[in-house]
């Protein structure tokens, strides 16, 4: 909700209402009226009674990562021919643990993030709202990254940024961390990216690309050191 007091205007969601003068408060009747019709975004939660409206599309699910089959993978490549798949199979077969669901850990190398020296801690004073709906869903999700040591748990800290949950395309909880206060003191350390057009040039000749899709890479890191222990707030 925007309170325009320049424009004297208030802005809700995708409604905008102008300021009244104090004298229509005096009659009942107008009260009454303007309390008997509801905002349009909370008909349209009240057409479901799971949903807030904070979350109109419906309440988040909970993460589901588990293993994953490479021969359902493999088959799911509709345009390899049979010998294609076969040698795919073989190729990812020789890495089955990278599709076990489970969170990996890179050790080749240490990665660490260094803070400024006079960086003054930063703590938010109001944090991102959850929807009530939504709740035990976010506590679930927080508590399966402490089970899995990408979190730890903390009950006092100097800094303290934001955190909300969003959808992933299939509905499952994404956790999204607000560390825009934390990314100001950080010493950066600047290195060249590859252009796309080198990219391409080394490429030629290739006949298959793909991607990979690494759930929770920043867990897998290996961690020298890391910035001060910040306490998500939701």
């Amino acid at each position: 909700m925007m309170i325009d007091f320049g424009n004297e205007q208030l802005s809700w969601f995708d409604n905008t209402v102008a300021f009244r003068t104090l004298s229509q408060f005096l009659d009942n009747s107008t009260v009454g009226t303007a309390l008997e019709v509801p905002p349009y975004q909370v008909r349209i939660a009240e057409s479901n009674t799971v949903e807030s409206f904070y979350n109109i599309a419906g309440p988040l699910k909970a993460s589901d990562y588990r293993k994953v089959e490479i021969e359902t993978v493999v088959a799911k490549q509709t345009h390899l021919n049979k010998a294609q798949q076969t040698d795919l199979l073989k190729v990812l077969d020789q890495y089955d643990q990278l599709f076990s669901g489970k969170i990996g850990h890179y050790t080749k190398r240490k990665f660490h993030i260094d803070i400024v020296e006079d960086a003054t801690p930063f703590h938010c004073k109001q944090p991102y709202p959850v929807p009530l709906v939504d709740r035990e869903t976010v506590k679930a999700e927080l508590e399966r990254q402490v089970d899995l040591g990408l979190l730890e748990r903390v009950y006092e800290s100097e800094w303290g940024m934001p955190m909300f949950a969003t959808k992933k395309s299939d509905g499952s909880i994404r956790t999204v961390d607000d560390l825009r206060q934390l990314n100001k003191v950080i010493k950066r350390v600047h290195y060249t990216l590859p252009k796309i057009r080198d990219i391409f040039e080394r490429r030629k000749g290739y006949r298959f690309l793909t991607k990979l899709d690494i759930s929770m890479q920043l867990g897998s890191s290996n961690h020298g050191r890391s910035p001060p222990r910040c306490a998500p707030r939701y």
